[in-house]
């Protein structure tokens, strides 16, 4: 099988012509000037405009779009590096994979993109001199390649291999729910994941002047003050299963995600209702290695493949959350736990 240890880049232009995909044009088309999206539902027709208006995608043709068509690894390769704001040398003719040839009618024009992607760490060769540009793309290829270009760790010792990679992808809103990731990807799922990344990761533009240090957010103590007192409050409160019961104001019972929902609407923030669509919608992204108290951790600690747990971060290692029958909401130690282990995305809220 054949796996992309950091995948391919992707072309934007799909063009007809070796030369087509790095031609420019004057004139900014959108998802109306290509007939096979007259039937597209609005949601995505939005996001390809975005990606048009980028530059991130233009048509297979001058009115066809191909929103149905299966990607190549070559393609992939050039709206990567787009999506990543990474320098391309489009001079180069030569490519360090055997392969990939200038005079390759179907793949010559991506030479500079899969060199600039290589060279950044965005992807790597089916072997150390072979590319495959011609190659179609599989989800679980594709997965892999965006969620490491976020910077996120992929484990590929799984079964399947890519398995981690569509659950982190899932998250992140890149792919949907019982992706397959053994399929060949389309267009239309490099539409959907490439608008995903840019919201999760904004492309990247060098600046003239050396920028200061980010200043490190200040932690809202009071709010935290007050999740650590609710759990205190309702510690010993039981675990139900999708039966979250609030009564004038007071915790009765519930699941992990309705805890969470709970807590967080006594600071006056709604959030959805299941761990899944949390992970997906509430908040902003934030590596692990950045965790705030009262950011939101997710896991996948009964291995289902996707969000099946949600905790909060409370500091000093520990997260308060709710679990299984008998334990209810507690505090337990993050580091080297099961939820730890099965981590799959953090998001701050507050």
């Amino acid at each position: 099988m054949k796996k992309l240890l950091v995948v391919a880049a992707t072309t934007l232009t799909l063009g007809l012509s070796p030369l087509g995909s790095l031609a420019t044009t004057t004139t900014t088309k959108t998802s109306a000037d290509f007939t096979d999206l007259a039937s597209v539902d609005a949601g995505l027709k939005a996001k390809i405009d975005a990606l048009l208006a980028k530059g991130v995608f233009e048509g297979t043709s001058d009115n066809t779009f191909g929103i149905k068509e299966n990607m190549t690894r070559a393609q992939f390769a050039k709206v990567l590096v787009l999506i990543n704001g990474v320098k391309v040398d489009t001079t180069l003719t030569t490519s360090s994979f055997t392969d990939v040839k200038a005079d390759d009618i179907a793949n010559g024009w991506s030479i500079p993109y899969i060199e600039a992607a290589k060279k950044a760490g965005l992807v790597d060769g089916t072997s150390d001199t072979t590319f495959n540009p011609g190659d179609n793309l599989t989800l679980g290829q594709f997965a892999t390649a965006l969620v490491k270009s976020l910077g996120k760790k992929v484990d590929v010792t799984g079964t399947p291999w890519y398995k981690d990679a569509i659950t982190k992808a899932v998250a992140l809103n890149m792919l949907p729910q019982a992706t397959d990731g053994s399929v060949n990807a389309t267009r239309a799922d490099l539409v959907t994941g490439a608008y995903a990344q840019l919201t999760v990761k904004p492309v990247q533009t060098p600046v003239p002047t050396p920028v200061p240090s980010p200043v490190v957010p200040l932690v809202n103590q009071s709010a935290i003050d007050k999740i650590i007192a609710l759990g205190d409050q309702y510690h010993g409160a039981p675990y139900v299963f999708a039966g979250t019961q609030v009564v004038n104001g007071q915790y009765i019972q519930g699941d992990c995600s309705g805890w969470t929902k709970f807590v967080f609407g006594q600071l006056g923030y709604h959030l959805h209702g299941s761990s899944s669509t949390q992970a997906a919608n509430d908040g902003v992204v934030v590596d692990k290695s950045q965790l705030m108290p009262g950011d939101l951790v997710f896991s996948d600690p009964t291995h289902e493949g996707h969000v099946s747990h949600v905790s909060i971060y409370i500091g000093n290692d520990t997260l308060l959350h709710t679990y299984r029958k008998g334990i209810g909401v507690t505090t337990s130690k993050f580091s080297g736990s099961s939820w730890d282990k099965t981590f799959i995305v953090a998001r701050r809220v507050l």
